[in-house]
């Protein structure tokens, strides 16, 4: 009935998150590889790894590109999980196959919802990955695309992911109690950075709360712990080749090891969560109470004695002038560069009449890739840590990362979802301007070392972590909890602070 036909082109860092291609009348998808010529033999396990795409006859011919290169199609099988009620499956987080884009070789296949899930890997070469790419048209629809595309699976509220977490209620005995307060503000100045706990800054930090619904805390934890917790996270990455500077491609498996293991499926995400009793059981219980300090270990003492602590509740309480939270959930996260990232989904959507305080506590490395850059006049400097200086010249500079780039991703963003706009013919990555999404109504927040990030969710926010590249110095490292709401109180609150301003702050 109909045929698509493009030329694509994929530089350095360019990829293509998983999906079925299972979108209108598509019925076989073809690519032709055009990439650019290179010299060089490839090793065994590479020319077996790139066999399936290469035309019969010319087995014998030189390779043109290498496994280390990346650019491959990567062919995912179906798994049954929680959606299995109604024959729904999904990708699981590793690929069963990939297959590498050989110059003048041809692959193609049969367009089936829920089955034809594949991702192209990132390139990591300076060499252009090239294709002629498109579909042949069906005259109808495929059987199962309204349940079982990977498009409309992300349109589902219902999606069910085997690792959503329960949330679990907070303890708030005698909250209102002026020596259990006092009790608190001690307790937290163990942990954070005593200015925020100084009065002034948290009504300043309230105001602009107030106004934004959001705010990123810089320099949050003490700096003992932070420093410990990021010679922990760095020296692990390097164990694992993860970051700029390492072997490419990583593997699937990297860092899925002492208590961290990875989730999926790869249509929603894939990232390593980490779980002290997975770490507990591999080690044994003679073993248990001498093992040493890792990055997730430390991640999750800090989650569950301040994250989870009534202390923190009524800090969340003096920095946004929201109502105590209720009930939360969390988990301690880790995204390797090359590998992980989340997309939205309206699975992760809230309902009418809900409130949520999303809060993140990030960790990444920030000494690799610094550049000095001239502020702006209305800039202050302080996002990456007040590296401020003056050249004499009137000019004022400071020292920005590789993160704040956002060229690397690793980025938190939040955008406004329009379902009377939504469609099967909607992007599958869903970012700023996409189909569903409204272009005006999108935050993002830089991955930053050692920044708390907290944010006001409401019914249409839909969030995401985007995709960290392999050319990003590390992990990102993180603590993402949701904290429920009483959605009335909130309304009330805000409407307070509308008509009556900042108010007074309860610390002392």
């Amino acid at each position: 009935e109909r045929v698509d036909c493009s030329f694509n082109v994929y530089g350095k860092g360019c990829h293509l998150l998983c999906h079925d291609d299972a979108i209108t009348t598509r019925k076989i998808s073809y690519i032709i590889y055009l990439s650019e010529d290179g010299s060089g033999e490839k090793s065994s396990d590479e020319t077996t790894a790139a066999a399936q795409s290469i035309p019969q006859g010319k087995a014998e011919k030189k390779a043109t590109w290498k496994t280390s290169e990346g650019g491959g199609l990567e062919l995912y099988r179906m798994q049954r999980d929680g959606n299995d009620r109604e024959g729904v499956g999904v990708p699981g987080h590793t690929p069963e196959k990939v297959l590498l884009p050989e110059f003048n070789s041809i692959v193609f296949f049969e367009v089936v919802p829920g089955i034809t899930f594949h991702a192209v890997q990132e390139v990591f070469t300076g060499r252009r990955r090239c294709s002629i790419q498109g579909w042949f048209h069906a005259p109808s629809r495929a059987p199962g695309w309204q349940t079982k595309a990977s498009l409309r699976l992300l349109q589902l509220p219902s999606l069910k992911l085997s690792c959503d977490l329960q949330s679990h209620p907070l303890h708030l005995d005698n909250y209102s109690n002026p020596d259990v307060i006092r009790e608190d503000l001690r307790f937290l100045r163990q942990f954070i950075n005593r200015t925020y706990t100084l009065v002034n800054v948290l009504t300043q930090i309230r105001e602009e709360f107030s106004q934004t619904g959001t705010v990123l805390l810089s320099d949050f934890l003490v700096d003992d712990l932070a420093e410990r917790l990021s010679e922990l996270a760095t020296r692990e990455d390097a164990a694992a080749g993860l970051g700029s500077g390492r072997p490419a491609p990583p593997s699937y498996d990297a860092g899925c090891t002492g208590g961290w293991r990875a989730l999926g499926p790869v249509i929603c995400q894939r990232y390593l969560r980490y779980s002290p009793q997975g770490e507990a059981k591999k080690r044994g219980k003679a073993e248990a109470g001498q093992a040493p300090e890792t990055a997730g270990s430390c991640m999750e003492m800090v989650r569950k004695s301040l994250l989870g602590s009534r202390a923190f509740v009524r800090l969340l309480e003096w920095l946004t002038g929201l109502p105590p939270a209720v009930r939360w959930t969390s988990e301690v996260r880790r995204f390797r560069p090359g590998l992980d990232y989340t997309v939205g989904s309206y699975s992760g959507l809230l309902q009418k009449g809900e409130a949520k305080l999303d809060v993140t506590l990030c960790f990444v490395d920030e000494t690799k890739g610094q550049r000095e850059v001239e502020l702006d006049d209305d800039e202050d400097g302080s996002v990456s840590g007040e590296a401020e200086d003056n050249d004499g010249g009137g000019k004022r500079r400071r020292i920005m990362t590789a993160w704040e780039s956002d060229d690397y991703g690793g980025f938190e963003a939040t955008v406004t979802v329009d379902r009377a706009t939504e469609g099967d013919d909607a992007e599958a990555y869903v970012e700023a301007g996409a189909a569903g999404t409204t272009q005006g109504d999108t935050m993002s927040v830089s991955a930053c070392n050692n920044a708390l990030n907290l944010s006001l969710r409401r019914p249409g926010h839909m969030r995401f972590v985007r995709y960290v590249s392999a050319g990003a110095p590390g992990s990102r490292w993180d603590i993402a909890c949701q904290y429920g709401l009483d959605a009335v109180m909130v309304d009330e609150e805000e409407a307070k602070a509308d008509g009556n301003g900042e108010g007074d702050s309860k610390a002392t």
